[in-house]
């Protein structure tokens, strides 16, 4: 709580050690960061609670963001008139599209916008580790992960491609799910979307890249060449910034760790 409040340390140790306790996160030493989704009265809210253990003055950290479960119409992220109905033919031709951005540039809201231009009938399943997706039509799954085994975003990237989706929709890409998903897009699958934390629309390819790496335990592969996977598979990047379409690049290729694009906007 960054603001002045009237609580004592012991206090807002006890009311997160509660709020952790209620939504069956473990909270402790061993575990000191936890987040999940909570519903306090009418507000949906996406809580993350960080363990005194962590900082020298042995001080609890409660963190809230607010849920907005309304869905925005797409004309409330564009600057100009044609943007919209780029962002819709994107959708509706069944491009891969990573949507980048900072921290609170509205990637989550701007994917949940963009999953309406989707048609009824198609299998979307939805993957994620905190309910923050809205999506209105009945034909889909969701999977929530958990810090579990089998039960994490990467076996649920694995599995839900064994179900025949139309879509798949991964709600941010920053750790080792990152491999299935990318995989998935160089073997054929159409119509993926995820969201990527990246300083700029062609930084995105670079941010990909780098996670890929680190977190394939598996056969090695040079940054080059997990560099041109990613360009082949991605076929545009929307980044935001403040909550409005600021680029979107049609990625054509690779050329060592250069990437080969189309400004579009």
């Amino acid at each position: 709580i960054a603001h002045p409040h009237p609580y004592s340390k012991k206090d807002l140790n006890h009311l997160m050690l509660f709020l952790s306790l209620k939504n069956k996160k473990d909270w402790n030493y061993t575990h000191p960061f936890v987040s999940f989704f909570s519903n306090i009265g009418s507000f949906a809210l996406r809580i993350t609670l960080v363990h005194p253990c962590t900082n020298k003055s042995s001080e609890p950290r409660l963190f809230i963001r607010s849920i907005k479960k309304e869905i925005f119409p797409l004309e409330k992220f564009t600057i100009h008139k044609d943007q919209e109905g780029i962002v819709s033919d994107l959708i509706k031709n069944k491009n891969n599209i990573l949507i980048a951005g900072s921290t609170g540039s509205g990637k989550t809201s701007f994917l949940s916008s963009s999953l309406e231009h989707t048609k009824s009938d198609e299998h979307l399943i939805i993957l994620e580790d905190t309910y923050e997706i809205q999506y209105q039509k009945s034909y889909h799954s969701r999977f929530l992960s958990k810090n579990e085994k089998k039960k994490t975003l990467k076996d649920f990237c694995s599995y839900a491609l064994r179900m025949s989706p139309d879509r798949l929709v991964l709600g941010e890409m920053r750790s080792n799910e990152v491999i299935p998903f990318l995989l998935a897009m160089n073997t054929g699958h159409s119509g993926l979307i995820s969201t990527v934390h990246a300083n700029s629309a062609k930084d995105a390819i670079k941010r990909v890249s780098l996670l890929f790496s680190l977190y394939n335990s598996g056969q090695s592969l040079s940054f080059e060449t997990i560099f041109k996977m990613c360009a082949q598979g991605v076929d545009y990047i929307i980044y935001l910034e403040n909550k409005k379409i600021k680029e979107i690049i049609k990625v054509i290729g690779s050329n060592r760790e250069s990437l080969l694009y189309e400004i579009i906007i």
